[in-house]
């Protein structure tokens, strides 16, 4: 089983490579290009998380039938983007700039704010960009005070009805990247 879900992950990989067949990544609307925040020096990265388009579609269809709920609010993101690294040990106020940097430039381009925890310490945003009763996009920006740094966007349709199933099974998401890692088993 766990050779078909790996294989069935490479195909939709393959098949995100070919031009048109899926809608590029950075012109969604909930797309924010964590990754670009230069937050992780090299070898800080502790997860690395990156599912697009057809990626994302696997991860529906191979939940149908388990969690039909699960599977309905995954059928509709085209993006999951979670980065989560270490960054003990360096100047913490760089880190907690390019953070408040990135919160400004998406309030700057239509992002509301839902959640803000801020302390001497820690920081955690939670910003959401919406558009006809959906969201389209939520990023989540937490930094710990200097110890630990997430990183989280997703683009995409989402129903806030369905948000709550994609919270209770994210433990699915870090299975399928077991797997991956894992890789498919010798001949």
């Amino acid at each position: 089983m766990k050779a078909a879900t790996v294989l069935l992950l490479a195909s939709g990989m393959l098949l995100s490579a070919v031009p048109g067949l899926a809608q590029s990544v950075e012109s969604l609307p909930g797309y924010f290009a964590i990754e670009n925040l230069g937050v992780f020096a090299d070898g800080e990265l502790e997860v690395d998380i990156d599912l697009r388009g057809p990626m994302a579609k696997i991860v529906a269809a191979a939940t149908a039938e388990e969690d039909p709920q699960f599977s309905a609010a995954m059928d509709k993101i085209q993006r999951i983007r979670v980065q989560v690294g270490s960054v003990a040990g360096r100047d913490s106020s760089g880190v907690r700039a390019a953070i408040d940097g990135a919160v400004k430039k998406l309030e700057g381009s239509g992002w509301y704010r839902m959640i803000t925890v801020r302390d001497e310490e820690e920081a955690v945003y939670v910003l959401a960009l919406e558009s006809g009763g959906l969201l389209r996009g939520l990023s989540v920006l937490v930094d710990d005070g200097g110890e630990e740094v997430v990183l989280v966007n997703i683009a995409g349709e989402m129903d806030p009805e369905l948000i709550g199933s994609l919270i209770r099974n994210v433990d699915q998401l870090e299975g399928l990247r077991d797997d991956i890692e894992k890789g498919l088993p010798e001949p």
